[in-house]
């Protein structure tokens, strides 16, 4: 039962049980005030039918109805009215003065009790709605189209229950850290036990804290992943906005700073480039050993653990994992050095799983990309094999001029016919079909007549929303017959690979 009925059926007891506590008065609409500004009645109404207008400073107002109170504030604080009321239409209410009040809940003390508790509440739900009302008149003001301002609305208030969540979470695993580690702390200084003693015993409170922390996170981690539902439903929401509405190319503005910030390796993605380099570094690398001692970072390692094992990351893994494999398949049956191509901005994942076999059989490598981060994040797997590995990079400045203007997709020294591989990692998932065209002829080109063109991407996936703010260019979706029937326009014979979401295309010159 609300705060109001409540407040309701405390009124309906009193006029049981305490006749006389309670008047009964009538307004007439339009011209009885119930209550007027700064006088220093401090009776409690209860509206039992009718409506009445509060006439707030500056002119606003608000209508109370049946089960309304008046005068509440009055009562508690004995002070003036500060507003005025007026009867709307006729109105009939229950009045309690404040010495019948006192008296009745003296009589009462279970009475008094859940009449305070009640108002209590109804007040904090005044307040809260008050907070809210701000917010939203804030936003309103900033922000010209009704639309826009809902769903930012509705983005802080995820985030603020996001961020309250977490703040418990760290609260509660830091008071469990700290504990560990004063007893730890305690075994360290302590001189009479053997050292081998000391370090089992330390051994045995790390895995209890390990256990105690993996109890806490399987209790937590559906509350945790009913955030990122949430997200993903507003973002479906925005994507369906803009097929809709003119505002919906201005709609991810929404979350710049707000709850898609607060997860951990967005923060990093700065450009605006199809694939973020830092991200895909993140997915891939984020696997590591579980923090234990900094509560802040368990957490965050346990959202890692959640976007680890979401289809869509599950699917960029077996996309670069498949693709690398697939290559490593093709260069072990050369008998010679072969040309290599890889193009676009994660190939650097690539090339680092594939650089011993391309040492092997000292291939030449192009490395075709736009962020120039890109060679920076697999120096450390190039500097071992620098001596055995012929590796040739070209910067486009835009993937679009490549494409469709004049920017010369590999250099003019490349040969024609001269490429054994051309690796075009993920391209397919975000060119439409005639960018995504003109790239592959583009790349023909080059083509070896027994080389091989390898098309990657990944399947569609029913969080894929969610990622499509991430890498900001939302994903195409292409069934397998559209592709072969893309590929054999162009004169390209097809075979499609997939494993757990990605997909590669291979395909050959007929």
């Amino acid at each position: 039962m609300s705060a109001k009925n409540i407040l309701v059926s405390i009124f309906e007891e009193i006029y049981q049980q305490y006749n006389w506590a309670i008047t009964e008065h009538r307004f007439e609409p339009k011209q009885d005030i119930l209550v007027e500004d700064d006088e220093s009645d401090d009776d409690v109404y209860l509206i039992r039918s009718g409506k009445a207008t509060v006439i707030i400073g500056g002119g606003s107002e608000v209508i109370l109805g049946e089960g309304d109170l008046i005068g509440e504030m009055s009562f508690l604080l004995s002070n003036k009215r500060t507003a005025s009321i007026v009867a709307k239409e006729s109105v009939v209410c229950w009045a309690v003065s404040v010495s019948s009040m006192e008296k009745v809940f003296s009589e009462s003390p279970p009475l008094a009790a859940r009449f305070y508790k009640a108002l209590g509440a109804l007040l904090a739900m005044r307040l809260v709605n008050s907070s809210k009302r701000a917010i939203q008149n804030q936003v309103f003001d900033s922000n010209d189209d009704a639309l826009i301002s809902l769903m930012k609305i509705q983005t802080l208030d995820i985030k603020d229950r996001l961020q309250n969540f977490v703040r418990g979470l760290q609260n509660e695993l830091t008071e469990q850290i700290q504990t560990v580690s004063a007893e730890i702390s305690k075994l360290d200084v302590s001189s009479d036990m053997p050292f081998d003693k000391r370090r089992a015993e330390i051994n045995t409170l790390t895995e209890q804290l390990k256990v105690t922390q993996g109890a806490i996170y399987q209790r937590v981690r559906p509350k945790l992943e009913s955030f990122f539902v949430e997200v993903q439903h507003m973002l479906m929401e925005l994507l369906d906005l803009e097929k809709r509405n003119e505002v919906g190319a201005n709609a991810y503005k929404i979350f710049i700073g707000s709850i898609l910030g607060e997860l951990p390796f967005v923060k990093v993605q700065g450009e605006q480039s199809l694939e973020s380099v830092d991200v895909i570094l993140h997915i891939f690398n984020t696997h590591r050993e579980p923090e234990l001692w900094n509560a802040r970072q368990v957490v965050l390692n346990w959202i890692d653990q959640i976007l680890w094992e979401m289809p869509t990351l599950v699917a960029y893994r077996a996309r670069h994992d498949l693709t690398a494999d697939i290559i490593k398949q093709e260069l072990g049956t050369e008998q010679e050095a072969s040309d290599i191509t890889l193009i676009y901005d994660a190939i650097g994942v690539v090339l680092s799983q594939i650089l011993n076999t391309v040492a092997r059989i000292q291939s030449d490598v192009h490395m075709v990309y736009t962020d120039p981060r890109t060679i920076y994040h697999i120096q450390f797997a190039l500097t071992s094999r620098m001596g055995k590995l012929s590796l040739k990079t070209h910067r486009l400045p835009s993937l679009l001029g490549a494409v469709i203007g004049d920017e010369p997709l590999l250099p003019k020294d490349v040969p024609s016919q001269s490429q054994r591989l051309l690796v075009i990692n993920g391209l397919m998932n975000y060119l439409p079909d005639r960018y995504l065209v003109s790239l592959l002829t583009s790349a023909k080109e080059f083509l070896h007549p027994q080389g091989s063109i390898l098309l990657s991407g990944v399947l569609p996936t029913d969080d894929q929303a969610l990622f499509n703010d991430f890498f900001r260019w939302p994903m195409i979706r292409r069934s397998e017959e559209e592709l072969r029937r893309m590929m054999l326009a162009l004169g390209l014979t097809v075979e499609i690979h997939t494993r757990k979401g990605g997909v590669v295309v291979q395909a050959q010159l007929r």
